[in-house]
């Protein structure tokens, strides 16, 4: 059998997740939250934080849908809240991975999700931009 990148990116993912980590992933990160449920799968003993209002929901759950804004990432957890509650989480170093989604990456790990060429006010292709996470 043939593995392709999104496959590869959801092992090498799984992989980072230590025992004892508070990891979140956001807003429709299909190729994130599968890892995380692999990473369960495989025994990883993490806390399991999603954007959309979970914690430790039920990771047997199939990730069959190409989206995480459903209840596949919140039933069956143990708690729910708001998006500026996780990024409060975030910013007092109360979490220990964030997967969140790009459209470009360069050396330094710096992400961009808010245009493509030409300028911030005049792009050539306007993004969704990050959604709390950092230009």
């Amino acid at each position: 059998m043939e593995y392709g990148k999104a496959e590869m990116m959801c092992v090498a993912l799984a992989r980072e997740i230590k025992d004892g980590d508070v990891v979140f992933h956001g807003l429709a990160s299909p190729v994130p939250m599968t890892a995380m449920k692999l990473a369960k799968a495989l025994g990883t003993n993490f806390t399991y934080v999603t954007l959309s209002d979970g914690v430790d929901a039920d990771w047997t759950r199939p990730a069959v849908i190409g989206s995480t804004l459903t209840s596949n990432t919140y039933e069956g957890g143990v708690a729910t809240f708001g998006l500026d509650e996780i990024f409060d989480l975030a910013g007092t170093g109360r979490v220990d991975i964030s997967f969140l989604s790009l459209v470009e990456i360069d050396k330094k790990g710096r992400i961009n999700m808010s245009y493509i060429g030409g300028t911030y006010d005049q792009p050539k292709v306007r993004m969704p931009g990050g959604a709390g996470s950092a230009p």
